[in-house]
């Protein structure tokens, strides 16, 4: 049988699952940073993503073996070839909340950037009592975040402009505004089209992925 690429990202992320597991088995608890570099090297990884498989194999905040090829082999009949970069955004989720994920991730064929959107969504935004957000690890996660910022600000400047003449009760809007106030508006509006537009460039969103 012809292997696929769905095939050999499997292989691949097994074979990264592997690492992790075979560090914990030698050092449970948390390692030092040298210790890690020193593992890693040996391995032909850097120390940040030593880690990030030692936390992919650790059976109570990852996944056990049996949940990994239970992940793998939904990706097999879906067809949906995923590369590690998923599991360790999957990671960021709770453990409880993950099955939820993985089932749109394969009804919707997410990208990744998709995914890291919808996470971010659901846990790094403010959360009652006033706690900031919490900002992600990476720099394609920042700008993940940056974009999703934006968008809800193209959404609520949609909104106050042409969403409220559709509506029969009546709302204020910026048209209503002090003419300083409007005009700064439109300003921070064309900005932040201009920052979208950029960081989506940056990170490869459609324009039908940036809208959704």
């Amino acid at each position: 049988m012809r292997r696929t690429r769905v095939d050999g990202n499997a292989d691949k992320i097994r074979a990264f699952f592997t690492i992790g597991r075979k560090s914990l088995r030698q050092c449970r608890g948390r390692m030092l940073y040298r210790s890690a570099e020193s593992a890693a090297a040996q391995v032909g990884l850097n120390a940040e993503n030593y880690r990030k498989a030692r936390q992919l194999a650790d059976p109570e905040m990852g996944y056990t073996r049996e949940e990994l090829d239970d992940f793998l082999n939904q990706c097999r009949r879906a067809r949906y070839a995923v590369g590690r970069s998923f599991l360790i955004v999957l990671l960021r989720a709770p453990k409880k909340d993950r099955p939820w994920f993985q089932r749109r991730m394969f009804e919707d064929r997410w990208s990744i950037v998709r995914l890291k959107r919808e996470v971010l969504r659901r846990y790094g935004r403010r959360r009652q009592g006033g706690r900031a957000r919490r900002l992600p690890e990476d720099v394609d996660g920042l700008m993940v975040m940056i974009e999703g910022i934006c968008e809800e600000w193209r959404r609520w400047h949609w909104e106050a402009t042409e969403g409220r003449k559709s509506r029969a009760r009546r709302t204020v809007g910026l048209e209503d505004l002090p003419e300083d106030v409007k005009s700064a508006v439109a300003s921070a509006t064309r900005s932040m089209r201009r920052l979208q537009e950029t960081v989506a460039e940056r990170l490869g969103l459609s324009g039908s992925e940036r809208r959704r």
